[in-house]
């Protein structure tokens, strides 16, 4: 177990990194600069940095350096973010690559996130992202929980299969 002293070390290295990661002049700088860091794939260990510093970036609200690891996101099962960091309702227009990779992952799941806040983020991402860009299993599953039918949900989903932003559904939902 690490002492106090490096566990203060590293966050201060982490917040140096997300400011370094702000002050770039260009998106392709940054997202470099980071796979400099952190090679993929990643190992246990950088997994675990990797989810610290998306959880720092996450309360810094840093939306450069949250762009940054959408890819680690996606690409890393490994990931542990925090279950009790509130999320902000913003996620989806401070960072759109991130919230697209984090709903695609399904971490929203178990992460104290609404239907109401997976619908916002939905309703915001349909109009910024990419075509293809998420992967719906996850929220439909999600939107069926508890056997409680939100339209609002169920409508956002539509929308973003109707304009074509999400991956083709899988027969694999459960």
């Amino acid at each position: 177990m690490e002492g106090k002293d490096k566990c203060i070390e590293r966050l201060y290295l982490f917040y140096y990194l997300s400011e370094i990661v702000r002050h770039m002049t260009s998106v392709s700088e940054s997202h470099q600069f980071i796979n400099t860091l952190f090679s993929s794939p990643l190992s246990q260990r950088h997994a675990n940095l990797m989810s610290q510093l998306i959880s720092l970036a996450l309360s810094l609200r840093n939306e450069e350096l949250l762009n940054c690891t959408a890819k680690y996101v996606l690409t890393c099962d490994r990931l542990e973010l925090n279950n009790h960091m509130k999320l902000e309702s913003t996620l989806a227009t401070d960072s759109p690559q991130f919230c697209a990779a984090f709903i695609s992952k399904g971490y929203f799941v178990g992460n104290g996130i609404t239907k109401q806040q997976l619908t916002h983020w939905l309703n915001t991402l349909v109009d910024v992202i990419e075509d293809n860009q998420l992967v719906l299993n996850a929220s439909i599953r999600f939107s069926l929980l508890d056997g409680a039918v939100d339209s609002d949900l169920h409508l956002a989903i539509i929308s973003v299969i109707q304009e074509r932003k999400c991956q083709p559904l899988s027969n694999q939902l459960w």
